[in-house]
This record gives C-alpha cells, structure tokens and sequence, in this order.
C-alpha cells in the first residue's frame, strides 16, 4: 500500500495513474492521501480520459464528487471528445447524469463519432429532466 501511495505519480504505459485506479474502484480515502500529496486531478491517460471520466464510467458518485471538490474539470473531453457525461450516459448512470447536469455540465456536447449523448440520454429517457 505505501508503495502504491509514494508513486502516485507513476504513469503506466498507456497513462493509467493510481488516481485513475482510485477512481474506477471507488476509493475515496486513497484518493484524498494522493491529492493531499499532490496528484494531479487532471491526469490522462493516451486517449485523454482523466480520472473523472473513469469515475463517471463506473458510476461511482461520491468520487465525481470529490474530484469535482479539487478542482476536476466538469466538461473534460477526450482524444474523440467525449465528457464524463457521455461516460455516465452510455453506461445508464442516472445518479451520475443527474450530479453532472446539476453541477452544470453541458448537455450538448458532440463526440467526434456522433452526438452519442442525444442517443443515450433518449434510450434512457433523461431528456424528461432537461
């Protein structure tokens, strides 16, 4: 475990840091020993996904919440333009959907492959709560 704490900034191959790690399994408590140490909110990985992203994807709430805390970026996108609300919408996360338009992400943002976000959003009928 301290291994892992005193490397927080070891970037994997395709730029996977333990933040990222933190992030996809939820672990709060970890994350705020690597942000206290000077993680970086921001981090990405080769195709542009930040941690915020990966929290989005997994559903994982109180970690958007805490990354939004320090400081993430609420619109991020990655290499093909997607935002952790594209992330959150495609993988059916109502709660993280409703959290990120609450906290006033953007509803209209295009990835480079389609307006994925549309399609997604009206599969799982948000489009009530825009």
């Amino acid at each position: 475990m301290i291994d892992i704490l005193y490397s927080y900034y070891t970037i994997y191959q395709n730029g996977l840091t333990a933040l990222h790690l933190c992030a996809q399994e939820d672990f709060i408590r970890v994350a705020s020993i690597l942000v206290k140490n000077e993680a970086d909110v921001e981090s990405q990985t080769e195709t542009g996904y930040r941690p915020i992203h990966v929290a989005a994807h997994f559903g994982n709430l109180s970690m958007i919440r805490f990354l939004l805390k320090h400081n993430a970026t609420i619109d991020v996108k990655t290499n093909q333009n997607y935002t952790p609300l594209h992330q959150a919408a495609q993988q059916g996360h109502a709660h993280i959907v409703t959290a990120l338009l609450e906290g006033n992400a953007s509803h209209k943002a295009q990835t480079n492959v389609s307006n994925i976000l549309l399609l997604c959003m009206q599969l799982y009928k948000y489009l009530l709560i825009l």
